[in-house]
């Protein structure tokens, strides 16, 4: 037995690890009795995993090796599939996913699926993602999906998960590195994602109500979900120029319209059913041709390609509940980016006029510790973001706390921030609030929050202003006029405490 009493710590997992997978590989099925061995070839190996794994509700272990696969691995209910520790599976062809559940082929929900102790090797990425889901794990109509002493070492352009209309899902200690690797959630709801290390030239991971067309097969609302002791390294492969640690992304639209002008990643609604043109990049198009399709994608004789999403009768999806716990990052980059549109040219999540719809809201940001010496930004939006609470940080050298980097977004929008128990400190440029978006109205409380050599600055265009309600923060000299006060509200200036009366600021010091 590993296992002693008075274990603590890494020991203490280590040996109950240990124990378990003992006790596993003891009551479970050896895949190398099946035939899946370091010495077959990748064909081989993947039809005897596959067979294998075939109806579920049974448990596999795979003993250490490596392990040549070159097509889909298809998971049924009630599978554990768990390998000594470093066993790695390498890809050999160009292919998505690699892991998968039968639900995203048969339209029906599978649950109680548990992967643990894989290193994945990928030097093919995408290809003909044969399922539409352009990710090594691709799961879609999944409840209850463990994954855990998880790595991927991917050497092409690939996502490392999407996981889509989801429940209750579970991703610990996992490791991704790759050009284009992260965890990506949509359309479900109930995940945590605690131990992760994310070496990436883009994106760490996203919550999406709906994205990329060509990865992202179906929308819908995406809330409740937490990524808790994670660690943005800095990429070892590429420059520290891409993406965010996190992307958040609701999504609008109309109906299908005669006439409308619709580019690459819109979408639409006709007779009940949501589409996402799926053309390629920069594509511009008149649509004359309605689509009518419940599957797949066709092409009108407009030329637009429209990809069937899933039935709904709604306008928008919405992304909330959301929250970041101990994000630990050595990137210049935003903890998170409420992105009202992906990428021009790619994508564009809400359709022009449609902007005020969604939304993204109940954000927390808790217990991280910043180091930043750059003018980066640790919130980003794009005029979507509602409320966000930001609490038990530690920001050293920030200069920029927000940004809005939109200035085509013409509607009027709050933005509501809660800032309580942070430490503020070495900002010689100040705590920074830059505002771009038409009309925004950006109101924070603050409360309990340590400022040591900085102070509070706020830039508005475009109509933008600012409430600010907390006598904590400081705001610099000369910036008191940039606030859009309401009575009652109090701040610390640079002569005293001011209170905001009918007939305007009140030194309470006077």
């Amino acid at each position: 037995m590993n296992y002693t009493i008075g274990m603590t710590g890494a020991s203490l997992v280590s040996g109950l690890n240990t124990d378990f997978l003992a006790l596993y590989s003891g009551k479970a099925k050896n895949a190398a009795d099946y035939g899946f061995l370091p010495s077959a070839s990748a064909t081989a190996n993947t039809a005897a995993l596959n067979a294998l794994l075939l109806g579920g509700y049974k448990s596999i272990f795979i003993p250490y090796g490596e392990y040549n696969v070159n097509d889909s691995l298809i998971f049924d209910d009630y599978t554990s599939l768990v390998a000594e520790l470093g066993t790695k599976f390498i890809k050999t062809a160009a292919f998505m996913p690699l892991f998968m559940n039968r639900g995203l082929i048969t339209k029906t929900y599978n649950t109680h699926i548990l992967i643990d102790g894989i290193t994945v090797e990928d030097s093919y990425g995408i290809g003909a993602s044969q399922y539409g889901l352009g990710a090594i794990m691709g799961f879609w109509w999944i409840k209850n999906l463990i994954v855990k002493n998880y790595t991927c070492l991917v050497d092409a352009y690939s996502l490392g998960f999407i996981t889509a209309k989801f429940e209750n899902v579970i991703f610990d200690n996992i490791n991704l590195k790759g050009e284009k690797a992260g965890i990506n959630f949509t359309n479900g709801h109930d995940a945590i994602v605690t131990n992760y290390t994310i070496e990436s030239f883009d994106d760490g991971g996203v919550c999406a109500a709906v994205g990329y067309p060509q990865f992202f097969i179906e929308a819908g609302d995406c809330y409740n979900i937490t990524f808790r002791n994670c660690v943005d390294k800095l990429p070892t492969s590429w420059a520290d120029v891409g993406g965010q640690f996190h992307r958040l992304c609701s999504a609008s639209w109309k109906d299908w319209t005669t006439g409308y002008t619709y580019i690459t990643g819109d979408l639409c609604l006709n007779a009940g059913h949501l589409y996402q043109c799926n053309n390629a990049t920069n594509f511009t198009g008149t649509g004359t041709v309605a689509p009518t399709h419940t599957t797949g994608q066709v092409t009108g004789a407009d030329g637009i390609i429209w990809r069937y999403k899933n039935d709904t009768s709604v306008y928008h999806y919405d992304v909330w509940n959301i929250t970041f716990d101990n994000i630990i990052s050595e990137r210049n980059r935003n903890v998170f980016w409420s992105n009202l549109c992906s990428d021009t040219g790619y994508v564009r999540l809400a359709y022009p006029g449609t902007e005020a719809l969604s939304s993204v809201y109940n954000i927390s940001v808790i217990n991280c510790n910043r180091d930043y010496s750059n003018t980066s930004s640790f919130i980003k939006n794009d005029g979507n973001l509602r409320d966000v609470r930001v609490a038990n940080n530690t920001f050293n050298g920030l200069s920029l706390f927000y940004q809005n980097q939109r200035d085509d977004v013409a509607f009027a929008s709050t933005l509501k921030i809660a800032l309580t128990g942070n430490i503020f400190k070495n900002q010689s440029t100040g705590i920074g609030i830059l505002s771009k978006l038409n009309a925004e109205a950006i109101e924070i409380q603050s409360a309990g929050n340590i400022c040591e050599t900085c102070d509070f600055v706020f830039t508005p265009t475009n109509g933008a202003t600012m409430r600010l309600n907390g006598i904590d923060l400081k705001v610099r000299n000369g910036q008191i006029g940039n606030l859009t006060p309401a009575i009652g509200d109090m701040i610390n200036y640079v002569n005293g405490t001011y209170i905001y009366k009918a007939g305007g600021w009140v030194n309470l010091a006077v």
